[in-house]
């Protein structure tokens, strides 16, 4: 944890814990003399579900790019973490919100810590980055995408391969309107899910993480702010 403080890419904002049940202990680091300003909290659906720009929409992607990156490996996030364990928070001179990862106990958290994920729940992690950044791209969910219908199964039902076979499919779209960046960042997330490359539990797949995702996005962008596509 103190690793991930000391990133400089962080900003002051590093997140909260719920204290009680209507209570919340912010953590941040400011300069001497700062005074503190109320910051909105937003669940990432509700965000998408506004529909701000496209570009804030990939800003938030990246800076939760960053976070998985940050404390992906740890406890800190879980396993088979879901976009319900990220909450947003908009402050009042910013028109990005940055993202936090919510711990309705941090007991619970702990003892995560003894329990060693396996290997593919660890990929899940990644692959579910993957269908973040699809459904922050498109500002749907990828339950509500129309081609998920006909991945169900002979009863109507979803399968392990339904949200799989969806995002991929959903991902060539990503290609044919945005280009190979953004499209293969994509691509590498949901490849996690098949086990495939290194093992997960390495510097190298960091690397790899922060090669094939991370800085795509930083250039795609770069690029979009020169000529944005709304």
């Amino acid at each position: 944890m103190c690793h991930f403080i000391s990133q400089s890419f962080l900003g002051s904002r590093i997140g909260y814990l719920d204290v009680k049940s209507s209570q919340q202990l912010h953590l941040r680091i400011e300069s001497f003399g700062f005074s503190a300003q109320f910051d909105a909290l937003l669940s990432l659906e509700s965000f998408v579900q506004k529909q701000p720009s496209r570009e804030k929409r990939l800003r938030v992607g990246l800076s939760i790019g960053f976070l998985v990156y940050g404390i992906g490996p740890s406890k800190w996030l879980s396993s088979e973490w879901t976009p319900a364990e990220i909450s947003l928070m908009q402050s009042p001179g910013s028109s990005v919100p940055q993202p936090y990862v919510f711990h309705p106990s941090l007991i619970e958290t702990i003892r995560r810590a003894s329990a060693k994920p396996t290997d593919h729940q660890r990929r899940s992690s990644f692959f579910n980055t993957g269908i973040m950044l699809l459904e922050l791209l498109f500002g749907m969910r990828l339950n509500d995408h129309p081609d998920r219908r006909s991945m169900l199964d002979d009863d109507g039902n979803p399968n392990k391969m339904t949200d799989f076979c969806t995002a991929m499919k959903w991902n060539a779209e990503t290609e044919e309107e945005f280009g190979d960046w953004i499209a293969n960042a994509i691509q590498w997330c949901l490849a996690c899910f098949l086990g495939f490359g290194i093992s997960i539990d390495s510097l190298a797949f960091l690397d790899e993480l922060w090669e094939h995702v991370v800085v795509p996005l930083e250039r795609f962008l770069a690029l979009w702010s020169k000529s944005p596509i709304t």
